[in-house]
């Protein structure tokens, strides 16, 4: 795409909306001479689906590190309800409330789909990970983490160990992981990537009964997907949001559509 596009962020039915969960303002990351995010600006509403495409090496990753504490961006704002979390690590109890999963599946392997799910939900009482308890014995831990299980479809595999999961139920875990946590806002980072279409369709009717209860920033490479759950949708190129807005929109853009759309369909077509 060459050039900037410029392109007001809306929700493309006119109404006026609340206070965004996240707002970014003037986000910059350079590496050396490479600018990989630039000048990003962004907001994610109150229990929205926000979905982040482009292409390889946009700078998709980087800007969702940088949202997530794991990066400090050169300049520009961040934040989240309210508080300015900009230079806050990924730890920093401001930032409690957001909650992410990874391109790698990030579970503890050798752990049962249960224990990962009341670890998780220790977690959020305000115990880390170090302080693992035996979880099994304590009921504050196993009933919501029994809930989480049977409303993402684990309950069956309760007690199977978390290596010995098919990967599309490691990414059902680790979605399961992030909700024990009670989220405002979950940060999905490419949740389709390596399944199958029965796995991609089963992922994306979980994300949809999510919708609505919390806001969701969904970066993903599976456009099927993204159309079908996204409320808007922003894209990024070469670090700058060239695009925002619902799907409808964004599938007119002429300049969306031949830069990343439409080579994206074509190459499904054939």
């Amino acid at each position: 795409m060459a050039g900037r596009v410029s392109m007001e962020c809306s929700t493309g039915h006119g109404e006026v909306v609340e206070s965004p969960v996240l707002e970014v303002t003037g986000l910059c990351k350079a590496y050396g001479g490479l600018t990989v995010c630039d000048r990003v600006d962004l907001q994610l509403l109150p229990g929205e689906l926000h979905a982040l495409i482009g292409p390889n090496g946009a700078g998709k990753t980087t800007l969702l590190n940088l949202i997530s504490g794991l990066l400090t961006p050169d300049s520009g704002r961040i934040r989240f309800l309210g508080r300015d979390i900009t230079s806050q690590p990924l730890h920093h109890p401001d930032r409690q409330g957001m909650a992410r999963s990874f391109q790698i599946t990030s579970v503890f392997p050798g752990f049962t789909v249960q224990e990962n799910i009341a670890l998780a939900v220790q977690v959020r009482a305000g115990n880390s990970f170090s302080f693992w308890r035996n979880t099994a014995a304590d009921p504050d831990l196993q009933e919501p983490a029994t809930e989480i299980m049977e409303r993402i479809g684990l309950a069956a595999r309760r007690g199977v160990r978390a290596a010995d999961l098919s990967h599309g139920e490691q990414r059902q875990l680790e979605i399961a992981m992030a909700l024990a946590l009670r989220p405002r806002l979950l940060l999905l980072d490419e949740p389709m990537a390596g399944l199958g279409p029965g796995g991609t369709r089963k992922l994306t009717d979980l994300i949809e009964t999510l919708k609505g209860e919390m806001t969701i920033f969904l970066v993903e490479h599976d456009m099927d997907a993204v159309f079908s759950l996204a409320d808007r949708i922003s894209v990024l190129v070469q670090g700058t949001v060239a695009a925002c807005g619902d799907p409808a929109s964004i599938r007119r853009d002429t300049r969306v559509r031949e830069a990343y759309l439409g080579g994206t369909e074509r190459a499904a077509a054939d």
